[in-house]
């Protein structure tokens, strides 16, 4: 590995212990080999090639597909490579959703969410290539014990907004937005994940090209997703998924949990329990905007992520109630977009299933 300072190399020995949600990724510690970012050297080994790519170690196995770390032999840097799992009798509209997501992705050009490199197929078998990102999932932060300060939420909630008020822009709404689709990377940035269910809001809203589709976690989807209802999906709906990712970071826990079919029930029927249930000194003004992310009905939730963003910014430029003050394990550089108000946020990099 590189110091990205002097760029001197050193030999990094892998962990006695695997990292704790806790550790810092900004201060001077040892990495373990599975999360470095440098591009392996030419001679080191590989599992198999896989046209252009050489594949490195596997990253993740899902229902949706296989991730690898992958080196691009050709502009010589590594990328997570996606391998989608399409049942054997797949039809051609499947694969032509794929391509124009993928297409559609690759487009996005924001520093929170993960650029796509490539798309294409070897020997009949498709895949998707992605940045790679050193880091972990944002749902390893999660901790019922010790929740996230209300600032460093804020912060983190408001950098998402941008990245997803950009892909709204471009007529693109997420559909699987949760902790796990979200990195947060060696500079304390979160970055918005996999695409993959990505649909682009003037198209494929016919119910009859989606039947019996439901697409998405049910913890962190809308009623209309949850009843595929798939002319109401737009960017509302990301707003509400936003919201329950806000619950769970200013808590510790999602307002509805068990098995699928209870929380799907649940989501339509349910009134979610108020945030200050679990924690009593929760500012309400932040609480009643969680709540109205995470509305039911699509007019009762803000229009646009830009407003998310404004009344997220109001929060911050007059606060009339002490939030709680930092816990051990916060994400300290994942802060407000200042020190104390107004400004929207940035920051940036890469990937997975």
């Amino acid at each position: 590995a590189r110091c990205p300072e002097c760029s001197h190399k050193f030999l990094l020995e892998e962990r006695a212990e695997p990292l704790r949600a806790d550790d810092s990724l900004s201060g001077c510690e040892t990495i373990a080999p599975g999360q470095l970012a440098e591009p392996f050297e030419l001679h080191e080994p590989y599992l198999e090639e896989f046209g252009r790519y050489q594949l490195l170690q596997e990253l993740g196995r899902g229902a949706m597909g296989t991730v690898y770390l992958a080196r691009d032999v050709q502009l010589g840097r590594q990328v997570a490579l996606k391998i989608p799992a399409f049942p054997d009798d797949e039809d051609s509209d499947v694969l032509e959703r794929f391509y124009r997501e993928a297409r559609s992705a690759a487009t996005l050009r924001h520093s929170n969410i993960c650029p796509v490199f490539d798309v294409g197929d070897v020997e009949g078998e498709h895949y998707l290539t992605m940045a790679y990102i050193e880091g972990r999932p944002l749902s390893s932060y999660v901790n019922p014990q010790s929740p996230l300060p209300e600032r460093q939420v804020v912060g983190i909630v408001r950098k998402l907004a941008s990245a997803l008020e950009h892909a709204h822009s471009q007529g693109i709404v997420h559909r699987d937005l949760k902790p796990s689709n979200i990195m947060v990377d060696r500079w304390n940035d979160p970055i918005v994940m996999d695409f993959g269910l990505a649909m682009q809001i003037e198209m494929d809203t016919d119910g009859s090209t989606q039947t019996g589709l439901i697409l998405g976690t049910p913890a962190y989807m809308p009623p209309e997703q949850v009843r595929a209802e798939w002319s109401k999906i737009g960017p509302c709906s990301d707003i509400y998924s936003l919201g329950i990712v806000m619950y769970e970071l200013l808590t510790g826990d999602i307002p509805f949990d068990g098995p699928v079919d209870i929380v799907m029930a649940q989501v339509l029927t349910h009134a979610p329990p108020k945030p200050s249930g679990f924690i009593p000194d929760l500012d309400p003004r932040l609480e009643a905007i969680c709540l109205k992310m995470i509305s039911k009905e699509i007019d009762d939730r803000y229009a646009s992520m830009e407003e998310v963003d404004a009344a997220l910014a109001d929060y911050l430029r007059s606060p009339k109630q002490r939030a709680r003050q930092p816990r051990p394990g916060g994400l300290a550089s994942i802060a407000p977009t200042s020190s104390d108000t107004n400004e929207t946020t940035s920051s940036a990099r890469e990937t997975s299933n």
